[in-house]
């Protein structure tokens, strides 16, 4: 093998890959590498041929093991994560590794790394999708209810931030897109609450209410971890109400967080929209009238403004995510849904 002019093979072939590449010998030394592999790794043109693979390390806790203590036969197809530490920062790459052949009494071998934080965040979405199904099941609901959930939350953020940014200025894009996705999580806490109190046709006990209540703090315990700050605020403060009078903390004003007051209003919406086992299904006439109403009550007034601004955006997204089997009625029991 001539191996100067396969290395430079292999750097052209990789010279326009966003997966950081490297080539490396059996002592360890990188021979070539990739302009991703030099951003990633802060290495410079001087660094190859002298540098070592010995800052990735195969684990982040002390003591620490660096990837240099694994022997030849054990590089040979490894597949895993390695971290590096730069600038007191921690970043975790999935590493593979491939023989390349042997010259004279040297072993070569290549690897190419990603991001092992994009491959996380498939996996935690890929599990918060698991749990949102399974708490639509619980409670009878479909999936065109988180898209409209969804949806909803999206426009008035969307509006807020084109007409009432100097009155919300936590908005930005981040918050956008991240709502866009989490607040269709507000119900996951209802996977711990029994089905004979989420499907009970009747009026609930005082003692069923205050289960019933209980998935709010169920759904933050199980969001924190997995979805962040604005999923676990959703859950847990959506029933919250302007005036004070909602729970599970009785929060009034701004002092709920903006995440939650938008959900409440897309969620009551929804609610109000949908045939459940307790109610008909109601006109979008009559659910505006609703949210109007409770504005300052249930609703931040101004949020309520905005919702009436763009109310017709709100029964296009109904109608064009329609369930087929729900019917226009008339509410019965405001309150068990308010």
């Amino acid at each position: 093998m001539e191996i100067k002019g396969f290395l430079a093979s292999l750097q052209k072939i990789h010279s326009q890959s966003n997966l950081p590449f490297v080539v490396f010998d059996s002592h360890y030394t990188i021979l070539a590498v990739n302009p991703s592999f030099s951003r990633f790794f802060n290495m410079s043109v001087d660094d190859v041929g002298k540098k070592k693979l010995d800052f990735l390390t195969l684990n982040n806790r002390e003591p620490v093991i660096p990837i240099t203590t694994l022997s030849e036969t054990q590089l040979s197809g490894f597949s895993g994560i390695v971290y590096c530490t730069r600038e007191g920062l921690q970043y975790n790459f999935c590493a593979s590794i491939f023989p390349l052949g042997k010259v004279k009494d040297d072993f070569y071998f290549y690897s190419v790394f990603k991001d092992s934080s994009e491959i996380e965040q498939n996996i935690i979405e890929k599990s918060l999708h698991a749990l949102i199904k399974a708490s639509l099941l619980k409670d009878n609901d479909t999936g065109n209810h988180i898209k409209r959930i969804n949806a909803y939350s999206r426009l008035l953020s969307e509006y807020l931030f084109d007409t009432r940014r100097h009155l919300y200025t936590e908005l930005n894009d981040f918050f956008i897109n991240k709502i866009s996705f989490v607040a269709s999580m507000h119900d996951v806490g209802k996977i711990g609450t029994p089905d004979s109190i989420l499907t009970k046709p009747g009026e609930l006990t005082v003692n069923e209410f205050d289960i019933i209540k209980e998935h709010t703090i169920n759904g933050a315990f199980i969001l924190s971890s997995l979805a962040g700050e604005m999923a676990r605020d959703i859950a847990l403060f959506h029933h919250e109400r302007w005036d004070g009078s909602g729970y599970p903390y009785k929060l009034k004003g701004n002092e709920i967080p903006l995440s939650a007051r938008i959900v409440a209003i897309a969620d009551v919406y929804d609610a109000l929209r949908m045939k459940r086992h307790y109610k008909n299904a109601m006109s979008h006439a009559k659910a505006r009238e609703i949210i109007e109403w409770k504005a300052g009550k249930h609703f931040d007034p101004e949020i309520v403004k905005v919702f009436l601004e763009i109310q017709n955006q709100f029964e296009r997204i109904y109608n064009e995510n329609a369930d087929l089997n729900e019917e226009i009625g008339q509410l019965e029991e405001l309150e068990e849904v308010l």
